[in-house]
């Protein structure tokens, strides 16, 4: 499943693998993952480094901890990694401490 924070970003994210005619099964916002779960979790921030003002999805502890607690085997981030700052005590400095802990976190 791909998902983000963002109604916009789904739609970009439905249009753009219809026009490469790939289906993926699920792509919505981390809402819409409620309560399901899915092997790998793509997951879209939808931001760019620098941010202005704080990042939507660390407005309230629940929201990131819904999108990478929905990955059974492997979460994934595709985007802009500078928007993730592991010396904040936010929910994406959390996920910042995870993902930066070792170099074979990386693709490339």
């Amino acid at each position: 499943g791909i998902i983000t924070p963002f109604a916009a970003q789904r739609q970009l994210l439905k249009a753009a693998l219809s026009k490469q005619r790939l289906k993926i099964e699920t792509v919505g916002t981390i809402h819409a993952l409620q309560g399901g779960e899915r092997s790998i979790i793509i997951f879209s921030p939808a931001y760019s480094a620098p941010v202005a003002t704080g990042l939507f999805f660390d407005r309230n502890v629940n929201m990131l901890n819904v999108a990478v607690s929905r990955a059974r085997d492997s979460f994934l981030v595709m985007g802009d990694m500078n928007i993730f700052d592991v010396e904040k005590d936010t929910p994406s400095g959390l996920l910042a401490r995870f993902l930066f802990s070792a170099e074979t976190n990386r693709l490339e």
